[in-house]
């Protein structure tokens, strides 16, 4: 029997239904709702009541999409947004009892783990040392791992609707705006440098979200290829992720939202989101990007089938 994992995440709700064996996941069906639940509420730490009732209603769809597959399980899963917000709990609450569903808010640490976990089964990267990043809308993991080995790892509050929040960037972005950008990421990561600096490594994985849709973005616009040829994993070239974020940098978002490949829940974020990547990739001096297409809810399967063999 198959399970669904429905993530709760800060800008959009995923469900995947499927099974896993040996950490090999079988997707049967997969698809995301734009949810904005931590729209409006970073600030002062609260869900909106808007925010709330498209969370609903998201949820409400999952859960109808799961039971038509007969599914024997529903695990969701709740990440930033829920987590740092004042009524959180009550919102899954609701959830609960609208829906039957029961609702785990997670720390940043289980996030990265599991996050790592769907790395781990989107391809065989042997025992080579890896930076792990996910960008997501209320927060960012980074995670070093080599093998089934977690180094370290910490899920910093750098998501990009969170930022875009908070630098408010003109469109397209300024030169001041991603001065303002740096310096923020300059004064979180302190510990993530030094903790690179003890394990290096050239190669950084991107974990689903802003890296699926850089990916689609030089498949697209670059190559015309059908998005769908990524596969599990995408090597990026690095003049081809230079040459996407040149067009992303200068563009603004009626410009954004025709190019090949952009999604449309993406396009107001993506500026942010490649500029953070760009950031990282020569902070730390990376050589090698790779697209991972799993994240959280593989990893979540992954290690529900697990706990079960």
């Amino acid at each position: 029997m198959s399970t669904a994992i429905i993530d709760l995440g800060t800008n959009t709700f995923n469900l995947l239904i499927g099974t896993a064996f040996n950490g090999t996941v079988v997707t049967e069906f997969k698809t995301k709702i734009p949810v904005r639940l931590g729209k409006g509420g970073f600030a002062k730490k609260h869900l909106e009541p808007d925010a709330i009732e498209r969370g609903m209603l998201a949820i409400e769809t999952h859960v109808n999409t799961a039971q038509e597959f007969g599914v024997e399980d529903i695990l969701a899963f709740a990440t930033s947004a829920v987590r740092d917000a004042d009524n959180g709990r009550a919102f899954v609450q609701r959830i609960q009892e609208t829906y039957g569903v029961e609702v785990q808010v997670i720390s940043g640490d289980l996030e990265a783990e599991l996050i790592c976990e769907g790395v781990r089964a989107s391809a065989d990267f042997g025992d080579e040392r890896l930076l792990v990043m996910d960008i997501g809308g209320g927060s960012t993991e980074f995670i070093l791992a080599a093998g089934q080995n977690i180094l370290w790892k910490k899920s910093y509050p750098l998501g990009v609707s969170r930022l875009l929040e908070h630098i408010e960037p003109e469109d397209p972005i300024s030169e001041g705006d991603l001065h303002r950008l740096h310096g923020i990421l300059d004064e979180e990561l302190s510990d993530l440098f030094e903790a690179v600096a003890m394990c290096p490594t050239p190669h950084l994985i991107g974990s689903s979200g802003s890296f699926d849709t850089m990916a689609d973005l030089i498949l697209a616009g670059i190559y015309e290829e059908d998005i769908t040829a990524k596969g599990n994993r995408y090597d990026f070239s690095l003049n081809d992720f230079e040459t996407i974020y040149g067009r992303l940098k200068v563009s603004r978002q009626d410009e954004r939202l025709q190019m090949p490949g952009m999604m449309e829940m993406r396009a107001e974020m993506m500026v942010l989101s490649s500029s953070i990547i760009r950031y990282v990739i020569d902070r730390l001096n990376m050589k090698q990007v790779t697209l991972s297409t799993y994240a959280l809810k593989e990893g979540a399967l992954v290690e529900h089938y697990r706990k079960r063999e």
